[in-house]
């Protein structure tokens, strides 16, 4: 929860920097569609992240990255088909 204050708050500092006028220095529209499509990103991301630790939380199989899915009610994961204990590590 602390992880995604602070991004959010990171990212709303970004963008008041860029909204903000500057007597140096004004965002051109390409900058501004760049911070838009980088703060879009970072939305998706954190909810990506969110939904996969609520997943994880509750016991509902996973899979943590391609090929690899977890089972979070017996602690383990699998690389295509097969046991992984660094994976089984990683994500437990």
């Amino acid at each position: 929860m602390k992880k995604k204050l602070l991004l959010l708050t990171t990212a709303a500092a970004l963008f008041a920097a860029a909204v903000a006028p500057q007597a140096s220095h004004a965002l051109t529209d390409d900058e501004k569609k760049k911070l838009a499509g980088a703060l879009v990103g970072i939305a998706i991301a954190s909810k990506l992240k969110e939904v996969q630790e609520d997943k994880k939380a509750g016991g509902e199989p996973y899979v943590a990255a391609k090929n690899v899915r977890c089972f979070p009610e017996v602690r383990k994961c699998y690389w295509n088909g097969v046991y992984s204990s660094r994976w089984t590590q990683h994500e437990f």
